[in-house]
């Protein structure tokens, strides 16, 4: 991965030097879409497992997988609120989007879903926490913006994968759809890759379960 000072962009979609109210509407990012679209894909496994499905119904496992993929992005939201420069440690791709911080809370999450029940939390945990992280690491995968706080706080460091094909999609709708085409292009393979992984999980736990089944009965 290659670290990014953000002193060098330059480019149209730059935000860096904006006040956080205007880098609110600015601030460039992998779309919201396809976040979810990609929790939601490596969230399919899941619906195999019996403690998890003992705690959430089906269709929520996904749903809130995805959900919860997307909301790093709320960092932009806070950093207008508060008024909160967009390269410091709580602006976009800060805290928010730190791999630390992203596995205590959705870890959080996990057991207060499951009510304490300690292999449905673990496993809440473990599922919701890789579909957090794959947030950060489409974000370095993008040709705009600051770089992702990925290591904080051992590192402060922003960075990006050296291999950056996804463009950056700008927050505000009207913005977004006037260049969504070429943005959801540039993020359909690591779309269509999340659910080929997720199905492909999903199978071969079913294979698995299937085998299990059969076992007592040989």
């Amino acid at each position: 991965m290659t670290v990014w000072f953000p002193t060098n962009n330059s480019g149209p979609e730059s935000s860096n030097n904006l006040p956080p109210s205007s880098a609110f509407w600015l601030s460039p990012m992998a779309s919201a879409i396809s976040h979810f679209v990609v929790g939601a894909g490596l969230a399919l496994p899941a619906l195999r497992s019996a403690s998890i499905r003992q705690t959430l119904p089906a269709w929520a496992i996904p749903l809130i997988s995805g959900i919860l993929a997307a909301a790093p992005d709320l960092d932009t939201f806070l950093m207008s609120a508060l008024d909160i420069p967009y390269n410091s440690v709580l602006g976009h791709r800060g805290l928010l989007h730190s791999a630390l911080f992203l596995v205590i809370v959705n870890s959080l999450l996990a057991l207060a879903a499951a009510h304490g029940a300690s292999p449905a939390a673990a496993r809440l945990g473990a599922l919701w926490s890789c579909c957090a992280l794959s947030h950060p690491l489409m974000d370095m995968l993008t040709d705009g913006g600051l770089g992702v706080m990925l290591w904080y706080p051992f590192s402060e460091h922003r960075l990006f994968f050296g291999w950056r094909p996804i463009h950056v999609s700008p927050l505000g709708v009207r913005r977004f759809f006037a260049h969504a085409a070429y943005i959801l292009k540039s993020e359909a393979p690591f779309d269509l890759a999340a659910w080929t992984i997720g199905q492909a999980g999903w199978l071969v736990s079913g294979l698995r379960t299937s085998s299990g089944s059969r076992a007592p009965g040989q």
